[in-house]
């Protein structure tokens, strides 16, 4: 792991000033991610790295654009990572659109074969990279950015 994620997580662990609270305890806090895509194997491999992670958790994934848009909803998720192309309606693009506009909006880190930078300016999307990456630190570094 690399020295720029490891400073990112210890800014997860320091204690939170609050002043209804008479003790300093150091809180928990972890950053709820969802991930969409429609290759499950893919889906599933990255929970399990990002699982490793314990300021991380994974609570769902998507497998099409609908599944998407209903656990967005449901779940709450601080970061979706997304692919833009699916075999679907809509593409992560599309659903980026969607939310970015909307004050409790996730952030969004974009995963694709295919990446076009001009259509990724967006202030809710933190990061890009090109399928298939081996570089797992990198995401977990843009998302600890983006969260803290």
């Amino acid at each position: 792991m690399n020295l720029q994620v490891e400073n990112l997580k210890n800014k997860l662990e320091q204690p939170i000033n609050n002043s209804d609270s008479t003790t300093n305890d150091i809180t928990e806090r972890k950053i709820k991610i969802l991930i969409a895509d429609d290759y499950k194997p893919f889906c599933n491999t990255l929970r399990k790295i990002l699982n490793r992670y314990k300021e991380l958790e994974v609570i769902g994934l998507a497998h099409t654009d609908q599944e998407e848009i209903s656990k967005i909803e449901e779940l709450k998720p601080n970061v979706v990572i997304t692919d833009i192309k699916r075999n679907n309606q809509y593409t992560g693009l599309d659903i980026v659109k969607q939310y970015s506009c909307k004050e409790d909006s996730p952030y969004f880190f974009i995963i694709s074969s295919e990446i076009n930078e001009k259509e990724l300016n967006n202030e809710k999307i933190i990061g890009f990279m090109r399928k298939p990456f081996l570089d797992y630190d990198k995401l977990v570094e843009k998302i600890l950015e983006a969260y803290l």
